[in-house]
């Protein structure tokens, strides 16, 4: 059983091809990853902008592939890496 099975309907999930089936629960897996990632991390100070305490939010990806976030407070964004921290 894959992860995909989990987040779509039978109909949708009996539908699709082998190839779809992975690469959505590549994605899936990727994105669940990420989101674990980033949980680990507690930022006391913003990297970017210095505000104690900022509410951070994801706002996509690089072309490098690295999560960016933005503090909501100063809306400054930056790239996330372990470096960052």
């Amino acid at each position: 059983m894959t992860r995909t099975s989990k987040y779509l309907n039978q109909d949708t999930f009996a539908s699709l091809q082998s190839f779809q089936i992975e690469k959505i629960d590549r994605e899936i897996t990727d994105y669940l990853d990420t989101y674990n990632k980033m949980n680990m991390y507690h930022f006391e100070y913003c990297p970017k902008c210095g505000c104690y305490h900022p509410c951070l939010v994801k706002s996509g990806f690089a072309n490098s592939g690295k999560q960016i976030l933005r503090c909501r407070p100063r809306s400054a964004y930056f790239l996330f890496s372990p470096r960052t921290i």
